[in-house]
């Protein structure tokens, strides 16, 4: 038992420690994931304000002539070049304060700069963002032995004012075909996807230490747990040491209470018994309306038994009329009872004429007279015993148990003047 608490208490620490690991593995991808999405809204921050400020501002100069006409500066025009130019200026800061740095890409099939041409597994995640209208995509992805969290969205689609440059070669300004050429970047109609723009973020250092961080809970953790199951344990051993405490106390309070109830020497019921299952029988007989017959036996010359054989014979002769009264007096109504030395009584609720009441006795010292115990100092030259009875009628139930026991010590001394070895039935 002990080792299935212990089984269950580890099965329960690998769950919780595995659902702690996985709750931190996703906290961790949510935490990349929302880093990587407020960058990018910084870079279409900057954006907008290129397309707010720098490109009407370069307008104007060329329409009031203060610019040639011809006149292009992709860092004051362009917020994809402008976006990745930050990157290159970022990346030497970041890793100057031991980060790891994240990379980011304009991944485009067709694009102007061939340096953001995408790679086939880019081209696939175009497809599929354009096919089926998401908004975003992301993944777990291994380069070189490394871990990186994967993010991907469509670029902003052609617009109006993005036509001029990205339509037809001839229609492009003569400086964008001269740093880009003409071969890629073209044929964009209004309403175009353009490409995605991508960022890898590094894991390995994360996740390293997320495992230190669920290492190091595991073990507070595995500590609590250890904890409350040895104070489990102990609280169990403690728990069944005083039920075992317990049990032995009422184990010993039975016994004692049987003990205080039987006769130690032939272990039929004693005195204090036969008070108390007296008036038991009697409050029984009068609620049943039924007779109740009390017998009082004396072992015939027991004195003399004694004298001439020794107690200890005189003791195995008292178990010898012990076993034969239990012999012939085994039904549920019979109680039997050893009232001291010598002698011992019956309480019966049983009655059904004062004939069969008197076949009992003689039963019983035809029983013992089978055994043949020899008594030198009898007249029958055996053990035998004398009986005095008294048979409480329905009604009378009121009768105190000392009377019944003058009046069936009364019977008995008839039976003992009569020649004992006999019963007597108390009359008046």
């Amino acid at each position: 038992m002990k080792s299935i608490r212990f089984l269950f208490m580890f099965f329960v620490f690998v769950i919780v420690v595995a659902i702690y690991y996985n709750q931190s593995y996703k906290a961790l991808i949510d935490s990349k994931t929302k880093q990587i999405e407020q960058t990018l809204v910084n870079h279409k921050a900057l954006r907008k304000i290129i397309n707010k400020h720098y490109i009407p501002e370069i307008k104007r100069l060329k329409e009031e002539g203060l610019l040639d006409k011809d006149y292009i500066n992709p860092y004051f025009t362009s917020g994809t070049l402008l976006t990745q130019t930050l990157h290159e200026y970022t990346t030497p800061i970041v890793l100057e304060d031991g980060e790891e740095v994240s990379k980011y890409k304009l991944a485009s099939p067709n694009p102007l700069n061939i340096k953001n041409k995408s790679t086939d597994y880019e081209e696939k995640i175009f497809h599929n963002l354009n096919d089926s209208k998401q908004e975003k995509y992301s993944e777990i992805i291994e380069e070189n032995d490394n871990l990186y969290l994967f993010y991907a969205k469509p670029f902003t689609k052609m617009k109006g004012r993005c036509i001029s440059c990205h339509s037809t070669p001839e229609a492009a300004p003569i400086n964008q075909i001269k740093k880009y050429g003409s071969t890629s970047g073209y044929n964009y109609k209004v309403g175009d996807p353009s490409g995605l723009i991508t960022m890898r973020s590094p894991l390995d250092k994360d996740i390293l230490n997320m495992q230190n961080e669920v290492i190091y809970t595991s073990v507070i953790i595995l500590f609590i747990f250890v904890f409350l199951y040895v104070s489990s344990e102990f609280a169990i051993y403690q728990l069944r040491k005083q039920r075992r405490k317990i049990a032995r106390n009422k184990l010993v309070h039975n016994k004692l209470i049987k003990e205080s109830r039987l006769d130690p020497l032939t272990g039929l019921l004693n005195r204090r018994s036969f008070e108390e299952i007296f008036r038991k029988e009697r409050n029984r007989a009068n609620r049943d309306n039924k007779f109740l017959v009390f017998l009082f036996i004396d072992i015939d010359y027991f004195k003399k038994y004694n004298d001439r054989y020794g107690h200890l014979k005189g003791d195995r002769v008292l178990k010898t009329v012990s076993k034969t009264l239990k012999k012939c007096f085994n039904r549920s109504h019979e109680h039997i009872f050893r009232l001291g030395g010598e002698e011992f009584a019956v309480i019966s609720s049983e009655h059904s004429s004062d004939t069969k009441v008197l076949g009992w006795s003689d039963n019983l010292n035809n029983e013992l007279a089978k055994l043949n115990i020899e008594h030198k100092d009898s007249p029958h030259k055996h053990l035998s015993v004398s009986i005095g009875i008294y048979i409480i009628e329905p009604g009378n139930m009121d009768i105190s148990m000392q009377d019944i026991m003058k009046k069936s010590d009364e019977a008995l001394y008839k039976a003992k003047s009569s020649g004992r070895n006999k019963a007597v039935i108390y009359s008046q």
